[in-house]
């Protein structure tokens, strides 16, 4: 984008898109490279995989498993528009999830746009008060209230934008991690009470590093990140306010103002300023890099044999046999679902955890 300011293009603050475009391809790559059925991929580990990655191997029996020999997925690799038709209609799941990861690209790099949008207006804003955009040379320059909708606006869109984009790298996670139906976005964590993917995260964080790296990413900024979206979305904008952060005595002399968009409607207070949008949507990409990488370095839920029915998991516990007490049991879980203690959809694992975690509740022995 051509910038409306004069201090865009060398501020500390800027994002650069261009490098985002570039983690977003090389992301969608390494689930390609990893593909069994993609003869250059073991080529191109080193290319986009760094030297510290460890990456589960793939079984000799899954290797090209359900893949023709003559096959060419390069030669037929959707194109943008049949993204969303192509999901999940490649016979190799690492290919599946590389056109995944396409398929979220625009919400990826949404919340970088829209900050350097904000910037670029929290900056024309500034330098015209400052007498850098005079109106007897600029005759279309923008009203004092234009110039400061245009960034409120885009601070709205930066919160806004956060949020999709994490809702978005869920749908690549539900390929690697169980638990996670196709319904979820990120969710929160409310009195005490975790829901959608948060739900996954809790009850697994023990188990899986990197959902004990996701919860403690969301006590330290995603929490704080989230809250304004519903507010923004349903009831009210953020109100702005300015404070003095500089009084010039050069020439005529101006004052230089720090903006800052807040809100008290939601349980936890909204207010943010350019630093904390700014450190939001940096965290957000270091997340976003963390999990990609992550996962392309795991074997997707689809090559893994499948697991025990959640029937059979319940009769292996200490303590209980199989007949009447493990169709009571599952009874249970249906009941606990209906009443929203728990997420329907998830992996037998996590409704055994869930039974072993409230074992004086329903009776059982755990060891």
């Amino acid at each position: 984008m051509k910038p409306i300011s004069v201090g865009f293009g060398s501020s500390k603050w800027r994002i650069d898109v261009e490098d985002k475009i570039t983690a977003i391809d090389r992301a969608k790559m390494r689930f390609f490279v990893r593909s069994p059925s993609n003869d250059l991929g073991q080529d191109l580990i080193g290319v986009y995989f760094p030297p510290t990655a460890v990456l589960e191997p793939i079984p000799d029996e899954l290797t090209r498993s359900g893949c023709p020999q003559d096959s060419s997925i390069a030669s037929d690799w959707p194109s943008d528009d049949d993204l969303e038709q192509a999901l999940g209609k490649w016979d190799s799941p690492f290919v599946n999830a590389s056109v995944s990861v396409d398929a979220i690209r625009i919400s990826y790099l949404a919340p970088a746009i829209h900050f350097n949008h904000y910037l670029d207006w929290l900056l024309f804003d500034s330098e015209c008060e400052r007498g850098l955009h005079p109106i007897h040379l600029n005759e279309d320059r923008p009203s004092n209230i234009a110039r400061r909708a245009h960034f409120e606006a885009f601070a709205h869109a930066v919160l806004i934008a956060l949020k999709s984009g994490l809702d978005r790298l869920v749908t690549v996670a539900a390929q690697f991690v169980p638990g996670i139906s196709g319904h979820m976005t990120w969710g929160r964590i409310k009195d005490g009470k975790a829901s959608n993917f948060m739900s996954v995260v809790v009850r697994r964080k023990d188990h899986d590093e990197l959902l004990a790296f996701l919860l403690n990413e969301y006590t330290s900024w995603i929490e704080r990140a989230v809250v304004p979206r519903d507010d923004i979305i349903h009831y009210a904008d953020l109100q702005t306010t300015w404070c003095l952060r500089r009084w010039s005595d050069e020439d005529d002399g101006y004052m230089d103002f720090d903006a800052t968009h807040s809100s008290v409607r939601s349980e936890i207070p909204t207010r943010v300023d350019l630093a904390a949008l700014h450190h939001y949507v940096s965290s957000y990409y270091a997340l976003a890099e963390r999990v990609l990488l992550t996962l392309a370095s795991r074997l997707p839920l689809a090559m893994q044999r499948r697991g025990p029915s959640l029937g059979s998991l319940i009769a292996q516990m200490s303590g209980v046999s199989k007949g009447k007490r493990v169709g009571e049991l599952l009874k249970a879980v249906d009941q606990a679902i209906k009443n929203g203690e728990i997420d329907g959809g998830l992996a037998a694992e996590v409704y055994i955890e869930f039974l072993q975690t409230n074992a004086t509740r329903f009776n059982l022995r755990v060891p």
